[in-house]
């Protein structure tokens, strides 16, 4: 049981570490493959330090890795089939939104023609 709950407490540790949408769009320009700082920086149009800042907390819970070559670090995710089933969540998620919006905007537009 105790191992159950140290389990718990990893797994927990992990999501709390995707928990911020930066780190959520870092793991998925990673998804595709391995990256240095400079070029997500560039696809995510954010500054270096955000950019290092998140990475330091996804490589604290070895979400990614890191290898050094000269002054380019490049990161890679460690764990794909957690972040494909997180970013299937996320999309799964934006969906049900969209559909929900959908339907709020035909209800109105249902109000507006009936009145």
């Amino acid at each position: 049981m105790k191992d159950d709950l140290l389990c718990s407490e990893h797994f927990l540790e992990m999501l709390q570490a995707l928990g911020h949408l930066n780190r959520l769009r870092l793991v998925a320009c990673l998804r595709s493959g391995e990256m240095d700082v400079q070029s997500l920086q560039k696809k995510l149009s954010l500054g270096q330090s955000t950019v290092s800042q998140h990475l330091a907390i996804l490589r604290n819970r070895k979400l990614v890795s890191e290898r050094r070559a000269g002054r380019h670090v490049y990161y890679k995710l460690t764990l794909t089939n957690l972040t494909d089933w997180l970013l299937n969540g996320a999309n799964l998620t934006a969906a049900l939104e969209r559909e929900s919006v959908v339907k709020e905007i035909s209800a109105i537009a249902s109000d507006s023609v009936v009145a």
